[in-house]
């Protein structure tokens, strides 16, 4: 890369490689104070063609974890979002395992209720009403977690000042976080098969205790929703996305996004 593509990406406050992110070749080392991202879950979409089986799809993602590794500040967190399906209960937990023999230290299970779902047919499951967000860390006790960036009002106010730690009306929202989706009236209107609300990566990024100016980062960009929460939080961000059949998208979400870099990497 020339330098004066360097420093235009230096310059930038958002930049978008489209580019494979098992080579996060942009950050440097220790630089990223935290990742929100969401893989792709192994459903056979339309965007999933760089594995063939379970095993390549599990063994494909490593390299992604350890650059993630790699970039990550010594206090920095990973927010990884995936879900199940009924023929594979277990999915979500492989990869967890996977990113922790890759080097991370795990922190938490996060359990999203995703406030809508598609019915199930037949009479052998329920409804699937949530997905998993796993939080991970470079070092086991480096980090911080900022709790009541994303607290909650107390339903009985008498218990202000009851504890030192209620000292305001805000309380830990706990593991269990409610979320709805953008509402999408047809099918035209989705703008990525696996989308994840902004509310998601926004409250992510509040919870890492990250400052004004921190980077946060996006292996796997999809529509852009991360660099788009971001940004409103007045942080800087990378986005790596494979797939540029999603340049329109990504363009279209953060036309209103002001200091966006585009660039192209060879594989």
């Amino acid at each position: 890369m020339g330098s004066e593509k360097k420093r235009e990406l230096h310059e930038a406050r958002h930049t978008v490689a489209f580019a494979d992110s098992r080579n996060l070749s942009l950050l440097k080392d220790n630089s990223v104070k935290v990742c929100v991202t969401s893989p792709p879950y192994f459903r056979n979409k339309s965007y999933e063609t760089q594995y063939e089986s379970y095993e390549d799809y599990r063994e494909y993602l490593k390299p992604v974890w350890r650059e993630v590794l790699r970039v990550l500040r010594p206090d920095g967190l990973m927010f990884l979002n995936i879900g199940d399906s009924f023929a594979n209960q277990f999915k979500s937990h492989d990869v967890a395992r996977d990113i922790v023999g890759c080097g991370f230290h795990f922190v938490q299970t996060v359990i999203w209720v995703k406030g809508h779902h598609s019915p199930v047919q037949g009479e052998r499951h329920l409804n699937h009403l949530f997905e998993y967000i796993f939080i991970l860390s470079k070092e086991a006790k480096a980090y911080s977690l900022n709790r009541l960036a994303i607290g909650i009002p107390y339903k009985d106010k008498s218990n202000i000042g009851r504890w030192k730690v209620a000292k305001r009306d805000l309380r830990c929202r706990g593991d269990v976080w409610h979320m709805n989706y953008e509402t999408v009236q047809n099918h035209s209107q989705k703008l990525h098969e696996a989308i994840f609300p902004k509310v998601l990566p926004e409250t992510c990024i509040k919870l890492a205790c990250s400052s004004t100016n921190d980077l946060v980062l996006d292996p796997f960009l999809g529509s852009g929703t991360t660099i788009l929460a971001a940004d409103e939080l007045g942080r800087r961000s990378v986005g790596y996305e494979i797939n540029r059949g999603y340049e329109k998208i990504i363009r279209k979400k953060l036309e209103g996004v002001r200091g966006v870099r585009y660039v192209s990497l060879p594989s």
